[in-house]
């Protein structure tokens, strides 16, 4: 049976230097088991791999990146642009089974905690 792809976009956690940032993109789920990637910003294209180098410059202007999985069962695609920092900082929790939350990292909609 074939099966198209379900994209995740991977954006920087934390603070990176440098004047380059790079956004990464997941294709999961979906059969046969190639996948092409390719990125766009702004609607105009920028490479074919997984992951897209970018300047810092043009991620700081919350400009719009495009992530597409193409595939032979269908393509999926999905948009990210630099989201908007919080307005206060979020309070990390503890729970008797888990160690404190030291940060947290953004994956698609999915939030990662890491100690």
């Amino acid at each position: 049976v074939n099966t198209g792809p379900t994209v995740f976009l991977l954006i920087p956690c934390g603070s990176e230097s440098g004047e380059m940032v790079t956004l990464g993109c997941l294709a999961t789920g979906f059969n046969p088991s190639s996948v092409t990637f390719s990125w766009t910003k702004q609607g105009r294209p920028l490479r074919e791999f997984n992951s897209a180098p970018l300047r810092r410059q043009d991620w700081d202007a919350r400009q719009n990146f495009q992530c597409v999985a193409s595939h032979a069962a269908g393509n999926a695609q999905t948009d990210i642009t630099k989201p908007q920092p919080p307005t206060t900082p979020p309070t990390p929790t503890t729970t008797p089974t888990a160690p404190p939350a030291l940060g947290t990292c953004r994956f698609f909609d999915f939030d990662f905690s890491y100690t």
